[in-house]
């Protein structure tokens, strides 16, 4: 009986750990009880003798004993044991923690440090490039880097606990600096230029951003003002509106003198061709042949220096501001057909063809002064006769742009013009140097066009490929109404 006890002690040990020794211990203690017991209560040998056979009683008595001790033990090993265990994973745990703690911290102390780095280099090229201060809420400075002292003349120790206002030139109005401060303080950033005075009494220009930092509450505890140094723009602009103001000035003047010359050349000029052709056309002295071809050189000329002072008048009132253009519906088939019908024998001369294109219909009207838009045709159709190639083409024709607009074309097969030339063509007196050759001209006709055609409210440009030839156009608008 004893060993069966011990065997299944020890197989409750190890199957059940501390608490199977207190449940094993229990069971196997009560299984020795039954044992010695058992029989006897059965055979009903232990009736009278049960109080006599004191060795039975005290057996008994030490297994119930023993059965409440090892009750009692097991379960304070059994808790101490639980205890203990929790303690240890408790334990792990918070070593655990701690470990990822101290992880953290020094991934965040890296981390901090990079951006302290960063913060560094970035506060290093800012002071490079700006001027830069910081002032606290009522404008006294707290901070100023070294560009700033070197701009304004001022120390740092000058300039520290001082306010803005000792920089303050006469340039803006009290409602400038109201604007500023009213900004700032509601706390919204502000950009402008400020002209500030130096220690030696000069000025500087700044561009400035003064950007206020908030606190919690959302009112601003500080400002931030960053700076660019702009003197030598600002100064360049208002040298460069003097000149244009002194320009302007000039070309007024000029505008004046050729205006008023032109007027004096007129009269003489038409005398001089009055009587040249008076010459010519006389029927009671009839001219030699050598006497015609002289007269034929006063007219031929005349006529040239009267167009050419015509010109200058036109450009002249243009630039002055007082060219009339009356606009109104004109049909456009008229006029290029009127046009060409003056320029075909300039055109017959060198065998150059000019052709009317399909786009052109005697229906479409523009909008247009009917005697400017003539001269400019004339201007366009002439210069594509005269700058063509003998035996060339010249085409005119037009298409809508839209549904507001037309695009009237003079296409040349001339020599063209290179792109590098391009801003040349429309600046007054410019020929591109067709002025060395026999060709006539007196290089403001283009311009006095296009100045024409924008008056009108339209457009004039050109395109162009050098040895194949060009194709100038100009745009205006469609006429809603078609004249009778």
């Amino acid at each position: 009986r004893y060993r069966t006890f011990q065997s299944n002690l020890m197989a409750g040990m190890n199957n059940s750990g501390y608490y199977g020794i207190y449940l094993s211990s229990i069971i196997n203690l009560w299984i020795v009880f039954l044992i010695l017991l058992l029989p006897g209560l059965l055979s009903g040998q232990y009736g009278k003798t049960w109080a006599e056979d004191t060795v039975l009683v005290s057996v008994h008595t030490n297994l119930l004993v023993l059965s409440l001790a090892a009750l009692i033990v097991g379960r304070s090993i059994s808790d101490f044991l639980t205890e203990v265990r929790i303690r240890r994973k408790a334990e792990s745990a918070l070593r655990t923690n701690e470990q990822n703690l101290e992880a953290l911290v020094a991934q965040r102390t890296d981390e901090l440090a990079e951006n302290i780095r960063e913060l560094d280099f970035q506060k290093a090229a800012l002071d490079e490039h700006a001027i830069v201060s910081i002032t606290d809420v009522s404008g006294t400075i707290t901070y100023v880097n070294e560009k700033f002292c070197s701009i304004s003349g001022y120390s740092r120790d000058e300039l520290i606990g001082q306010n803005h206002r000792m920089l303050k030139s006469d340039e803006h109005s009290p409602d400038f600096y109201m604007t500023l401060w009213r900004t700032i303080s509601d706390g919204d950033i502000w950009r402008g230029n400020i002209k500030n005075l130096n220690k030696d009494g000069s000025y500087y220009w700044v561009d400035a951003t003064i950007v206020p930092f908030l606190d919690e509450a959302g009112k601003p505890f500080q400002y931030v003002a960053i700076r660019t140094d702009i003197t030598d723009r600002i100064d360049a602009a208002r040298r460069a509106e003097i000149a244009e103001a002194e320009a302007i000035e000039a070309n007024q003047a000029k505008s004046e003198f050729l205006s008023a010359m032109s007027h004096e050349l007129r009269t003489p000029m038409n005398a001089i061709l009055g009587f040249a052709q008076l010459l010519r056309d006389y029927p009671d002295q009839p001219l030699s042949e050598e006497q015609s071809a002289h007269v034929k050189q006063i007219v031929d000329g005349g006529q040239h220096l009267l167009g050419l002072v015509n010109e200058i008048l036109d450009l002249s009132r243009i630039e002055a501001g007082r060219l009339e253009i009356a606009v109104q519906p004109v049909t456009l088939a008229d006029f290029v057909h009127g046009s060409l019908n003056l320029l075909r024998p300039l055109a017959e001369e060198r065998q150059i063809s000019i052709s009317v294109g399909g786009g052109i219909s005697p229906v479409m009207a523009v909008d247009a002064d009917p005697d400017r838009l003539k001269q400019v045709l004339l201007n366009l159709v002439s210069n594509a006769v005269k700058y063509n190639r003998d035996g060339g083409k010249v085409v005119i024709d037009a298409c809508p742009i839209d549904d507001n607009a037309v695009r009237i074309s003079i296409e040349d097969t001339g020599i063209g013009i290179s792109e590098s030339r391009r801003s040349e063509v429309f600046r007054p007196f410019s020929r591109l140097g067709a002025e060395a050759s026999k060709v006539e001209g007196t290089g403001i006709g283009l311009t006095i066009s296009r100045q024409l055609i924008e008056a009108m409210g339209g457009a004039m440009d050109f395109d162009s490929v050098p040895d194949e030839g060009s194709t100038f156009w100009i745009e205006l608008p469609l006429s809603e109404t078609i004249p009778t």
